[in-house]
């Protein structure tokens, strides 16, 4: 949540708000309705101050008559199909065991930017990423 562009006032009184709650670590629960006539919700605000900016993030909490209350069966356990119980077979465990060691995700790379390079998809993404 930010203030209105242009408007002084509401950004002065926003920041005092927010340099408040940053200070004293607190955070905000508030109603609000979204439009004329639809039902109220509550939200939590918390301070975000960057050096460029400042703002409230907002997460929306549901209300107690908004969870839904689900039942689900219990977990059997046989398969129904066979009514034989969920059991790996030694074949089974081993094949899991040996991909499990080929593929553990570890590189040898030895610098940070290796590392990091695997997990951006684009070049430009790479550098853009670098330059911060």
């Amino acid at each position: 949540m930010v203030s209105p562009p242009g408007d002084k006032v509401a950004r002065s009184a926003l920041s005092s708000l927010i340099h408040g709650m940053a200070e004293t670590k607190q955070a905000l629960l508030s109603r609000y309705v979204k439009r004329n006539g639809s039902s109220a919700s509550i939200a939590l605000l918390y301070p975000h101050i960057k050096a460029n900016y400042e703002c409230l993030y907002v997460c929306q909490l549901p209300f107690l008559d908004d969870l839904k209350q689900y039942q689900f069966p219990p977990i059997a356990p046989t398969n129904p199909a066979t009514r034989k119980p969920f059991i790996p077979t030694a074949e089974q465990v081993d094949a899991t065991r040996a991909r499990s060691s080929t593929s553990s995700g570890i590189t040898t790379s030895k610098t940070r930017s290796d590392h990091l390079e695997i997990y951006l998809p684009m070049k430009r993404l790479w550098r853009m990423h670098k330059m911060q």
